[in-house]
């Protein structure tokens, strides 16, 4: 038997054509116009990689218009003793929740911020100052008992971060902002008496021209390090002190046993750098 073997031959053909021809591009355009915006007044934790939003306490009043402060801290320096001689107190923790911790059964902590929010669009930077009043006792009684001479000190090394900042964690402050620390510390005066005019204020923080826009943190303490800036962010509680916030009580302040002094501070915005 003869067998007969057959082989096949696949031809693979390419078909060419001719280019072709583009026979017109209309060119059109898309537009989009901006006003000037609102605050919102949401609270973003300063070094959170996630941005998520925190109600700080205590909470202060929501505020509006296209730019505000929206967030002022209130210092705690907790009871301590009468002494002889000046001392230096710290402020507390600033507690705070998660805004999505509505049970606020979780309660955290860090050091005290500032949060300024600028929607105008004009790019035109701001200053934020402070004063302070008289410490005075806080009851009918003692109304008019005065901790004279006191003063509160904001320590070198504030951290100033930027939503608006395409690196969108801390920033370097030179160009960009002014913490006003080129001559040292930052005091605030509390002398005088409820008569008497309260001392001037104190610029705390600067935005340049072209700085400042959505939402600008402060966070008052140099040492502080949160999911932005470090791997193994610090872990703040109820009983860490921020020493970058220090009241000083000289033996001349005059203090009582079992009064309650309160010194309001008052935060002035000004809608372009000084």
């Amino acid at each position: 038997m003869k067998l007969t073997s057959m082989v096949g031959i696949i031809a693979i053909g390419i078909v060419l054509t001719p280019e072709m021809t583009v026979l017109a591009a209309p060119t059109t355009n898309s537009k989009v116009i901006f006003s000037e915006g609102e605050v919102t007044g949401d609270i973003v934790r300063p070094d959170d990689a996630a941005g998520e939003l925190i109600i700080p306490q205590p909470e202060g009043v929501k505020p509006t218009g296209s730019l505000a402060i929206t967030y002022a801290p209130s210092f705690d320096f907790g009871e301590q003793k009468i002494s002889t001689k000046k001392e230096t107190y710290f402020a507390k923790s600033m507690l705070f929740y998660d805004k999505k911790d509505t049970g606020k059964n979780n309660p955290k902590y860090m050091p005290s911020i500032l949060a300024v929010e600028d929607a105008r669009g004009s790019k035109a930077g701001w200053t934020v100052s402070v004063s302070a009043s008289p410490f005075v006792g806080n009851t009918p009684e003692t109304s008019q008992k005065i901790l004279k001479n006191a003063t509160i000190t904001f320590l070198m090394g504030k951290q100033v971060y930027n939503t608006a900042d395409p690196n969108s964690g801390e920033l370097v402050i030179d160009g960009r902002y002014d913490v006003h620390e080129a001559d040292g510390d930052i005091v605030i005066e509390t002398s005088g008496t409820q008569l008497n005019p309260i001392p001037a204020p104190k610029d705390i923080l600067t935005a340049f021209s072209g700085q400042g826009a959505a939402g600008t943190r402060v966070v008052f303490n140099q040492l502080y390090t949160g999911t932005l800036s470090s791997d193994k962010p610090s872990v703040w509680t109820k009983d860490t002190l921020n020493s970058n916030i220090v009241l000083t009580v000289p033996p001349s302040a005059g203090a009582e046993k079992n009064v309650q002094y309160t010194s309001d501070l008052t935060w002035e915005l000004t809608a372009a750098p000084k």
